[in-house]
């Protein structure tokens, strides 16, 4: 334990996207061993202490301007210790899943020995419980709780961050200048994935109330959603002409005028559609997008699925009117493509993603989902004020 505490020290003098990857991938995961081969019954102190310091990184990277409320600090130090795929930041806490991660090991093995006779049980052993299954449990309750009594900001933030690009960013390793991100949007990062609200509770530009979210969409701010999406259009150019024999023009003309679309699609070999594809990006600030149907409301990991359904089919009606108002092109079909601020898309757009990585080789499909989640992590950073 004091040689992973002189690790942590050690983080200090590394730029925040690689202390926050070794602390993630690395640190956190060099006892965890311990757990499931240790009775720590007497240890929970030593646990503790762990996770106190994991949270005192966190906080040392997300670079807070002021003291969090006690409210926001619980929060805070629930979405740590909640896996990347739920919302959270992946940081488990030690002293929550040791006992579970003990007993499911001790099941397992007392069957084991129990089948090869070397140890003699009065009952039969139970069928061990898989760790994952006891963790699942804590999660699912986790969960539920925080979900009751978060806002509408709050669960739409926290289903963003659960989606695969929402949290492609967390594990990105930045092999070069364009997945690298400096200290204020790693920061920017984990404001958002930790649901940190705003320094004042007053916008100081449009003097409406700073909800978690509003940077982003601030009328009388510099919203730079233009760059946001031509950075991902670029993207998606770049990604696409990989594929073999396909021809990718940015900003084709059409039949209309001066308007343009974003992106054609050429040839691919079949691979790929003809299509023309116009992109959209927005920031979830509808206030009518959930809406309690008769059914009521979820309960455990319900609750991401139940939130996520209300966005999509928010982005979905975007993704209609897009449609209608497409110009004439010349040949081939019309797509749009729709995202929001933190990584979901419509049904639609999540239809044609699949169809390019069928068309694309792994390691491709992989870098423009990478790129894509370095992107939007890039623009929450211009916008927010910390």
């Amino acid at each position: 334990m004091r040689k992973e505490f002189a690790k942590l020290n050690n983080l200090v003098d590394l730029p925040h996207q690689h202390a926050h990857l070794l602390l993630q991938q690395c640190l956190q995961q060099n006892i965890r061993h311990l757990q499931r081969s240790l009775k720590t019954d007497d240890f929970g102190e030593e646990w503790k202490k762990m996770d106190e310091r994991l949270w005192q990184e966190v906080q040392r990277l997300r670079m807070r301007q002021r003291e969090n409320a006690p409210e926001d600090e619980e929060k805070g130090r629930l979405l740590s210790s909640l896996p990347a795929r739920f919302g959270g930041l992946g940081l488990l806490s030690f002293n929550k899943i040791a006992p579970l991660a003990y007993k499911s090991a001790q099941e397992a093995s007392d069957s084991f020995l129990a089948k090869i006779d070397l140890i003699h049980l009065l009952d039969p052993p139970p069928t061990p419980t898989p760790q994952r299954v006891r963790c699942a449990k804590l999660w699912s309750e986790q969960l539920s709780s925080f979900m009751e009594a978060a806002t509408q900001p709050e669960r739409k933030h926290l289903v963003e961050n659960a989606s695969k690009l929402g949290r492609s960013w967390l594990r990105q390793i930045p092999y070069f200048e364009l997945l690298r991100l400096s200290n204020h949007e790693v920061a920017a990062g984990l404001h958002y994935r930790l649901l940190t609200p705003a320094c004042s509770p007053v916008c100081s530009a449009c003097a409406n109330e700073s909800d978690l979210g509003h940077d982003e969409v601030c009328r009388l701010r510099e919203t730079w959603s233009i760059r946001r999406h031509d950075s991902i259009n670029r993207v998606f150019q770049s990604y696409l002409s990989r594929v073999a024999g396909a021809v990718v023009s940015l900003e084709p003309s059409t039949q209309e005028g001066r308007r343009r679309n974003d992106l054609r699609v050429r040839g691919g070999g079949g691979a790929l559609r003809n299509a023309d594809y116009d992109l959209k990006v927005y920031g979830l600030e509808d206030k009518h997008m959930y809406v309690v149907d008769g059914r009521g409301k979820p309960s455990g990991m319900e609750w991401l699925d139940w939130v996520q359904g209300r966005i999509v089919a928010w982005l979905s009606k975007r993704d209609e009117e897009v449609v209608k108002k497409a110009p004439r092109i010349y040949g081939g079909a019309f797509r749009p493509l729709v995202l929001s601020a933190g990584g979901l898309m419509s049904e639609a757009t999540a239809v044609e993603l699949r169809s390019w990585r069928k068309g694309m080789e792994r390691e491709v499909w992989q870098g423009m989902q990478s790129r894509v989640g370095i992107e939007l992590v890039k623009a929450r950073a211009r916008t927010l004020w910390m």
